[in-house]
């Protein structure tokens, strides 16, 4: 079968042959393992820059001009104006770092759960 016909088959959907989604997560947990560091360092502009990293991995499933893009354009405009300040420089880093957390737990890509035990007893 060539690719248009499996194309055609799909609905017109090119399905790719490696799912991708594990490689995505280990790229997170390393980023977020950077990140880690970078704050615990007090490397501020590191510590902003793997932040920058992760939204671009988590940004791939939102989409352009989205109420996320506002808000990370919004946290970015604090970190900016905060950087001759260090306190406040990490209080804008940690608030990035708050969002782009709960942001992945809202796609679905962190580490809470449902537990579903319930839904089997029915």
């Amino acid at each position: 079968m060539d690719s248009e016909e499996f194309s055609q088959e799909n609905g017109g959907l090119n399905i790719s042959k490696f799912d991708s989604t594990i490689a995505h997560l280990i790229r997170l947990d390393m980023l977020w393992k950077k990140s880690n560091e970078q704050s615990q360092m007090g490397k501020f502009t590191q510590w902003n820059v793997v932040l920058d990293t992760i939204w671009r991995e988590l940004s791939q499933d939102t989409k352009e001009g989205c109420d996320e893009e506002q808000k990370i354009d919004k946290i970015n405009a604090e970190i900016i104006k905060s950087k001759t300040n260090s306190i406040n420089f990490y209080n804008a880093l940690s608030k990035k770092e708050i969002y782009l957390r709960r942001l992945q737990q809202k796609q679905g890509k962190g580490t809470g759960y449902k537990d579903s035990f319930d839904d089997y007893m029915d």
